[in-house]
């Protein structure tokens, strides 16, 4: 079990960094900053080679010049809003177009596009990432400030575990983040498993 963590660009004066867990297999996962993205689930092949088995880009800079969201954790709303509102507890509230007259995947501002600190654990067991983000309502144009957590976990069963978290809000009528894991159909030597979790701590809902 291993981690390495290096600093790879810049966006909004904030450091990209790449980090990158190996378990006692080979199998290696890598994350980034921007967007708590989930870069490359690399696994060996029958020759030994190593095989990234999930759809991404290997410059940064590409996953702010497409709406593909790859990979990425995406919210605080996953999905389409219609109209960009709806309405909680008979109160309407609009939120910020980026889809003709609909709010998608969070909005413009949304966590994708957000650049995240992060924390590391190594232990016997596992590997983890653990990626932590305060939402503004000033940013984002959600109502309501949130802190999340997005872990990702790596075990010497080659099991990768995705848990999300959402605490401290100030109000909570709209949540519902998701990593966009896109899987490509590639051979390779290992069982691989992976599992999500999602967990909203707050002053509504659990």
């Amino acid at each position: 079990m291993k981690i390495s963590c290096e600093i790879i660009g810049k966006v909004d004066s904030g450091d990209v960094s790449k980090i990158s867990m190996e378990n006692n297999n080979g199998v290696v996962i890598s994350t980034l900053t921007t967007g708590a993205t989930l870069q490359e689930f690399l696994v060996p092949t029958e020759t030994g080679a190593l095989k990234n088995i999930v759809l991404g880009f290997s410059d940064y800079e590409d996953y702010y010049k497409n709406n593909l969201c790859a990979c990425q954790s995406i919210g605080r709303v996953a999905g389409r809003i219609g109209k960009a509102s709806y309405t909680h507890n008979m109160v309407l509230y609009s939120l910020p177009k980026n889809e003709g007259e609909n709010c998608l995947h969070g909005g413009p501002k949304g966590m994708q596009v957000q650049n995240w600190n992060y924390v590391t654990n190594l232990t016997e067991e596992y590997v983890e990432t653990k990626f932590v983000r305060r939402l503004y309502s000033s940013v984002d144009g959600f109502p309501g400030d949130m802190s999340v957590s997005i872990t990702y976990r790596l075990n010497n069963s080659n099991r990768l575990s995705i848990f999300f978290e959402a605490f401290d809000s100030t109000r909570v009528p709209a949540m519902g983040v998701i990593d966009m894991l896109v899987l490509c159909a590639r051979r390779f030597s290992y069982p691989i498993c992976t599992t999500a979790d999602l967990r909203l701590c707050g002053n509504s809902i659990l």
